[in-house]
């Protein structure tokens, strides 16, 4: 059978390929040598030759590659751990569509880019629960989460969990809040979440079939206070400024909060968070699901 001149190119453009991944890369830094680059030059580097700096065999690399690819819709293939022109032509789309020279080779500033729009993805939408409050003759509970009128929580996806003890005189309560980080972080593990555990005392200072008081006056600056009405099933929390003459004009403002379901809190922010995850993804991808959109 006869190979025409196009065919044969694509025969050799194949084993050359297939060459270069058995051979490896033809210089790789190890991780004493990357370090002692200016941070500059360390970025600007084809990230094929810093492999042993993430600890990644070729093979191993191209998979994360691929995978990081398909995930930003770049890619339409399973992934091999192989190069391929289906490869470097997503490698290519990628580089311009974020700014930068389409060479085909990835520098390592441009795979933690890729990486950290990755990283995003795969944020799993948490959502505490509902608010409520028990009690027994002793002891009462309440769950829920804080939210103010007047203040815009950095961090607002938390869960408090507040137990007063009657024969004690004590309101223990614990916060477990997720920590967002700074999405405009350019490193590796850009846009990831810290779980923060915050505790506090009170001290109760009423106690009654209805109603239950207590107060925070820990901080030189700022007294808080703590009232559960348990005939409306409501928490609320109040924050004042002392007056204390060492806090003059550093005191933070007055304000509430309220007891509440977390869900309806964090809904509203993984709703955002949806819109800004369809935007990391390759803008062709983006116009094909706006034009589904508009035509159901």
């Amino acid at each position: 059978m006869r190979t025409g001149r196009r065919g044969t190119k694509r025969i050799l453009l194949s084993i050359a390929i297939w060459a270069i991944a058995q051979a490896g890369p033809a210089w790789s830094l190890t991780p004493e040598e990357f370090g002692a680059l200016e941070p500059e030059q360390a970025l600007e580097l084809p990230v094929v030759e810093a492999l042993e700096v993430f600890g990644w065999r070729e093979r191993e690399f191209v998979f994360v590659l691929e995978n990081a690819l398909i995930d930003l819709r770049y890619l339409y293939r399973q992934p091999s751990g192989r190069p391929s022109e289906q490869l470097t032509a997503a490698i290519k789309a990628f580089q311009r569509d974020t700014g930068r020279k389409p060479t085909g080779t990835l520098l390592v500033n441009e795979f933690l880019t890729l990486m950290q729009r990755g990283n995003e993805l795969w944020q799993a939408p948490i959502m505490p629960g509902p608010t409520f409050v028990t009690q027994t003759s002793q002891v009462v509970w309440a769950e829920g989460t804080w939210s103010s009128a007047d203040a815009i929580d950095p961090d607002p996806i938390q869960t408090t969990s507040i137990r007063c003890y009657r024969d004690a005189g004590l309101c223990s309560m614990v916060t477990a809040k997720l920590m967002l980080g700074d999405e405009q972080n350019n490193w590796f593990h850009a846009g990831a979440v810290d779980l923060a555990l915050q505790g506090r005392d009170w001290k109760v200072t009423q106690w009654s079939e209805t109603r239950i008081e207590a107060e925070d006056r820990s901080a030189l600056c700022v007294a808080y206070t703590l009232a559960i009405d348990l005939r409306e099933q409501r928490v609320g929390m109040e924050r004042q400024p002392t007056g204390a003459p060492a806090c003059a004009g550093s005191a933070e403002p007055a304000r509430s909060a309220t007891l509440v379901s977390g869900y309806a809190v964090a809904s509203q922010y993984w709703e955002a968070r949806q819109i800004r995850v369809h935007k990391l993804r390759s803008p062709a991808f983006q116009k094909l699901v706006e034009k589904i959109q508009r035509k159901n």
